[in-house]
């Protein structure tokens, strides 16, 4: 806002001019340019003088939104967000753009957030962007006891987890439920069912393998990490239980305890309902996590997580 470019567009130019569309252009050389940054940029890249006219607004556009003039430059900037990975791929971060004055105090310079400029239909390959919020903040200088305006936009992304589930998940839960499936071969087939249970060992493993550089390095367990984890778990479990039934069977441990059929089927009631409650925990987390940061769990994984959900809860049953 410039006070001293104020005009009244009524007596100016009577009823040829359109208040909410007409704007007059000015070079930018010729009006006064505040200080204006990125408070918080990491590539040193600022709003510089590149040519681009001014668009001057009449009064009654500076009555409704608080400005008169426009000066719409495009700007790439990097800057720095503390990323929270703790439930890759299904996370959502928050990011700060803090815009204002190293040297201009709030007594010469004012910022005001204007709503009606924000975009929140922004979205790349990996993320979708949730939710702008747009704020004024007042702070202290660290060395002066001025004040400076600062307008700060709090960006929310989502990301999209439709590639990692098609490429890591459901392939990992498909060659475990494949690994569990190998318990109902008989006895009569101890070979190859050990065969199958190792070879689907090996794919899990392979899977970990193939897309460990599309994990994040960090130092914590993300939700991938435990997913992994729990489908490794069961995979060998399921075939230590054939391994089990085998020498349990040979050696005629106990005569009087139950048949090794019984215990078979045993097995495999305790490794399919250890298997339905690891799945359905860690997909009830993302829900619930996703529930506490406010997001809506439906739609966030696309059709092919819920395709894969009921699929698995499809096999354990008929399992079961």
């Amino acid at each position: 806002r410039d006070d001293r470019l104020q005009f009244n567009s009524q007596k100016a130019f009577r009823s040829s001019w359109n208040s909410p569309a007409d704007r007059i252009v000015l070079n930018s050389n010729l009006v006064w340019n505040p200080d204006v940054v990125f408070l918080n940029e990491v590539d040193g890249r600022q709003f510089r003088h590149d040519g681009a006219p001014l668009l001057l607004t009449d009064n009654s556009f500076l009555e409704k939104t608080g400005v008169n003039v426009l000066w719409q430059r495009p700007l790439e900037i990097e800057t720095k967000c503390r990323a929270d990975l703790s439930m890759f791929p299904f996370d959502s971060q928050s990011c700060e753009l803090r815009i204002g004055s190293w040297a201009t105090s709030r007594q010469y310079l004012q910022l005001e957030p204007q709503q009606l400029y924000t975009e929140n239909n922004i979205h790349t390959q990996e993320f979708n962007m949730t939710d702008v919020e747009v704020k004024k903040a007042i702070v202290q200088g660290n060395v002066s006891l001025e004040y400076f305006d600062q307008v700060v936009f709090s960006l929310q992304f989502q990301r999209f987890a439709h590639y990692h589930v098609i490429h890591f998940i459901l392939p990992m839960l498909t060659v475990t439920m494949m690994a569990i499936g190998t318990m109902w071969m008989g006895r009569d087939h101890v070979g190859p069912r050990v065969n199958a249970g190792m070879k689907m060992v090996l794919a899990v493993l392979t899977v970990s393998f193939i897309t460990a550089r599309q994990r994040p390095p960090v130092g914590v367990d993300i939700w991938l990490d435990k997913f992994q984890t729990h489908c490794f778990l069961l995979t060998v479990v399921s075939v230590a239980e054939g391994m089990m039934v085998d020498f349990i069977g040979d050696t005629k441990w106990c005569a009087y305890c139950l048949s090794v059929s019984v215990l078979d089927r045993l097995g495999r009631v305790i490794v399919v309902s250890a298997a339905w409650v690891v799945v359905e925990w860690d997909f009830s987390s993302v829900s619930w996590e996703l529930e506490q940061r406010g997001r809506q769990a439906d739609g966030v994984t696309e059709e092919s997580s819920d395709l894969l959900i009921s699929f698995v809860q499809g096999v354990l049953y008929l399992l079961a």
